[in-house]
């Protein structure tokens, strides 16, 4: 188990040294490796992880690793290029938790998953003490809870892969309505479809924890209704700043690792323009 946790907790150090960090994203990196670290259970504790929304996703993917570790044949001839790959796929789901945390909100979130674990051995305990026929009625009540309670985490993967396909699906045919907006070459009717469209995938971005994709679909939402009612006007400086935000979504949804800092910024001002016309 040792070696299973420096690898793992090596994995998110060259994860996290592909990301621009700031000094509280380091604090959380270096409190969830020190969580690991400590850990005497991680496969159980990684399994609680799955059920705190802010850790879910990583979760997933460290849990992907774990299995790799202990049930895999383990090719030591390739084992390097394993390990990059290992940390590559943990790029994109530790950015969004970095994004849609703080190192506040983190501790909180382990202290939650450490209430869930210690409910759980406090029902063990508890019912250790009944009799055996209680024990049969229970330990069959547990297996139902594991049965649902892990389709409940198979279904949360599949509602993460259909989410992401909603994000990605409309991001073309955007893109192509931009020049087409810029060119005013566009049918009135198709803003409103637009705007439904992002305000959903904001929603649903809120629902996920990716405070960023959202902050992203809310300023296109807002930047198209200000269109529409003709307080704001779509030049070519509005356009590039609504396509920096689509390539902000893009680049976090397809885990691109690539600096958008410039993206970000021009978001960012989107997003004060809109505001001061609200």
């Amino acid at each position: 188990m040792y070696f299973a946790k420096q690898y793992i907790t090596q994995c998110l150090s060259a994860a996290a040294n592909s990301l621009r960090l700031t000094t509280q994203q380091i604090e959380i990196v270096a409190l969830l490796k020190e969580e690991i670290l400590s850990s005497t259970d991680l496969g159980e504790d990684i399994r609680m992880m799955k059920k705190i929304t802010e850790l879910s996703t990583l979760a997933i993917k460290l849990g992907e690793i774990l299995n790799y570790l202990e049930n895999g044949t383990i090719d030591f001839f390739k084992i390097s290029d394993i390990f990059k790959d290992h940390s590559r796929n943990l790029i994109r789901d530790l950015s969004i938790m970095l994004e849609s945390t703080n190192p506040a909100s983190f501790k909180s979130s382990l202290d939650n998953m450490k209430n869930l674990n210690s409910e759980l051995k406090e029902i063990k305990l508890d019912h250790h003490s009944n009799n055996i026929a209680l024990q049969s009625d229970f330990e069959s009540d547990r297996l139902k809870e594991k049965f649902i309670l892990e389709d409940e985490v198979e279904d949360d993967e599949l509602l993460l892969q259909q989410y992401e396909a909603n994000i990605l699906s409309p991001i073309k045919p955007f893109d192509e309505f931009l020049n087409r907006l810029l060119s005013d070459d566009y049918e009135f009717a198709e803003i409103s479809y637009y705007i439904n469209m992002f305000s959903n995938n904001f929603n649903n971005s809120k629902k996920f924890g990716f405070d960023l994709i959202a902050k992203m679909h809310f300023t296109i939402k807002e930047s198209l209704e200000l269109i529409k009612i003709k307080k704001l006007n779509p030049d070519k400086d509005v356009i590039d700043c609504l396509r920096a935000c689509l390539i902000v979504i893009a680049a976090i949804v397809k885990r691109k690792d690539i600096d958008i800092t410039n993206f970000l910024n021009k978001a960012d001002s989107l997003n004060r323009k809109i505001s001061s016309r609200l």
